[in-house]
């Protein structure tokens, strides 16, 4: 970890594309084992956001694509 001007904190990619959250971050957003993720992309960059529902509420909050229904019921199954 390399923290830059700005403050800005880096971490590595690894060959199994894992990436390690900063302790710092971690600590600041409360971010513990076993918290759900999500990632976006938006205009080039990557967002992180931390989910503080289940998953099955967040998906059955979503307005999912017709052949995105069985991938979701999946996920649910798969989180709960």
């Amino acid at each position: 970890m390399k923290i830059l001007p700005y403050h800005m904190i880096t971490s590595k990619v690894s060959k199994k594309g894992q990436v390690v959250l900063p302790k710092e971050i971690r600590e600041k957003m409360n971010i513990t084992a076993g918290d759900i993720l999500v990632f976006r992309e938006e205009g080039g960059k990557i967002l992180v956001e931390v989910i503080r529902e289940s998953l099955t509420t967040v998906l059955e909050k979503s307005e999912p694509f017709e052949e995105s229904k069985e991938f979701q019921k999946k996920l649910r199954d798969e989180w709960e």
